[in-house]
């Protein structure tokens, strides 16, 4: 049910008005959450994840928990 991730350095940027994303196919929008209880008031940001198949992880559920314990 877990999987070691490695260390995540997150930095924070101005996003410029009307600048077009990258759009990476193969990566998945994973949402980084601040409580285990995943709800829209309780997530922090999304990361993109380098995977094969996005879709797969889309369809299971897969998120990311910001927690010290």
């Amino acid at each position: 049910m877990f999987s070691p991730l490695p260390i995540l350095y997150v930095t924070a940027i101005n996003k410029k008005k009307g600048a077009g994303q990258d759009r990476e196919t193969n990566s998945y929008k994973c949402p980084v959450y601040k409580y285990p209880r995943r709800t829209d008031k309780y997530i922090i940001f999304r990361v993109d994840l380098n995977c094969d198949s996005p879709q797969k992880w889309k369809l299971r559920g897969v998120s990311l928990l910001c927690s010290t314990e």
